[in-house]
């Protein structure tokens, strides 16, 4: 048996072992490396394609793209590359990938729009409202006062959600999804009080390639004058 003093040491030793290997994690802790959006024409997002003119920003495991139904102006959506239907199902790598790109969203959209805060929501599952069975963050630019009470954002993005399979559905048969798309778009000033009326009206392809283009520019030109 070991004395104490082995003890001691040997504990010490562990503590040393320990604390090194997580020096070692957290020195390679992994940062957003961003590809092209035509690096393929489309993404599949559940059973629906995107179109790359509908992409603003990926990475090698995720991508953000713009939505049919905003409900404030830069309301998207970043999802894995891989279709998995849960949080649960996806892979480590996945879920770092997912939540870098999510950040680096929410980071320029927020000041883009002239934001005060960022809104960033799951729907996990069926019970939860999720109808694309696929993993996806909804990312939403927030101004005080534009949703009143501030929590009917909630409620607005599960009645969104239950709308979103079908209006996908649409769009896709409208010609959406498909290829690349390009033009100009300006960030929209929203009003203190958002009529959703208004917001939620489906866009066309062409509106929504415009404003892909725009916030393409937020990643990928700051990426070109490195």
């Amino acid at each position: 048996m070991l004395g104490s003093s082995s003890r001691l040491l040997a504990a010490r030793s562990l503590i040393r072992r320990g604390c090194g290997s997580r020096a070692a994690s957290m020195a390679a802790s992994p940062s957003l490396q961003l590809v092209p959006c035509d690096a393929q024409p489309q993404y599949a997002f559940g059973p629906w394609p995107i179109g790359a003119g509908e992409v603003f920003a990926r990475s090698e495991t995720a991508y953000a793209f713009v939505n049919l139904k905003p409900l404030v102006p830069g309301h998207v959506l970043v999802s894995p590359l891989r279709a998995a239907r849960r949080l649960r199902d996806l892979r480590p790598e996945e879920v770092c990938g997912v939540m870098l790109l999510a950040q680096a969203v929410a980071d320029r959209l927020e000041r883009h729009y002239g934001a005060a805060a960022v809104t960033l929501a799951v729907q996990d599952g069926e019970a939860a409202g999720q109808t694309v069975p696929h993993v996806h963050v909804h990312v939403l630019p927030r101004r005080a006062g534009d949703f009143e009470p501030n929590d009917a954002v909630y409620g607005a993005l599960e009645e969104g959600e239950r709308g979103m399979a079908g209006g996908l559905e649409r769009h896709t048969a409208n010609g959406g999804g498909g290829g690349s798309g390009g033009g100009s778009g300006a960030a929209a000033a929203p009003a203190e009080r958002l009529n959703l009326d208004v917001e939620r009206k489906p866009r066309t392809r062409e509106e929504m390639a415009a404003e892909a283009f725009t916030l393409r520019a937020l990643f990928y030109d700051e990426l070109q004058k490195q």
